[in-house]
């Protein structure tokens, strides 16, 4: 069995109205979208997500997806999606 490298993506959208059940995602605005070689670190709903240090709050963790799968040229893509509700 090969070793395949794992790219960590995190994508962070904007709700317009508080997350109460699954349809209620479509109603997003995605704010960023990052990638990077190293984990992003842990993230739990209720935890409030800003731009950086006493920088802008987003909004407070509503809702929190993962998925694994291929992305390119045998690398592994490991992408967290935030939804976050002022």
């Amino acid at each position: 069995m090969e070793a395949r490298m794992t790219t960590y993506g995190l994508e962070i959208n904007r709700l317009s109205k508080p997350y109460h059940e699954q349809g209620g995602l479509t109603d997003s605005r995605r704010l960023y979208d990052f990638e990077s070689s190293t984990p992003f670190g842990t993230f739990c709903v209720g935890d409030s997500v800003s731009q950086g240090p006493s920088m802008e709050k987003l909004g407070r963790i509503q809702h929190i997806a993962h998925w694994v799968g291929d992305y390119r040229d045998g690398v592994i893509l490991h992408k967290t999606v935030l939804y976050v509700f002022d």
